[in-house]
């Protein structure tokens, strides 16, 4: 699970950096940046040492969500669709993915491999991709 997430963050931040040459956190909605304001706040009431850790996109995106990441990519489906194909096909594979991780309650074997096979469609997207 952090593997794939570690992956779409570089994934996300390369491709972000190349398209809006450099910093690109203030092209992200609005919506995640202020969650993402709220967790940095948080972090650093806890550990108010860390308070130039933050100023990149690269830094910031690290807070992010699963669903924080489908969001961008969604935002900016122009710079993502040649890596995913289509929106449905990847909307639910991150809903099955998000569903696989969220819910504490037991799931069926069918939701437990639909889970298993959105994280390898996403793998295999993000390992061919992101070198």
């Amino acid at each position: 699970i952090d593997d794939i997430e570690k992956k779409m963050r570089r994934f996300i931040d390369k491709k972000m950096m190349l398209n809006f040459w450099g910093d690109y956190w203030g092209k992200i909605p609005g919506d995640i940046q202020e969650r993402i304001e709220s967790r940095i706040k948080e972090r650093l009431r806890r550990q108010p040492y860390e308070k130039d850790n933050f100023q990149k996109g690269k830094d910031r995106i690290n807070f992010c969500d699963i669903m924080d990441y489908f969001q961008i990519i969604q935002s900016y489906w122009n710079l993502f669709q040649n890596y995913f194909g289509s929106r449905a096909e990847l909307q639910k594979h991150f809903k099955d993915y998000r569903n696989g991780l969220m819910h504490v309650r037991e799931m069926n074997r069918i939701e437990r491999k639909q889970g298993e096979a959105s994280v390898e469609w996403l793998l295999k997207i993000l390992d061919k991709k992101i070198k």
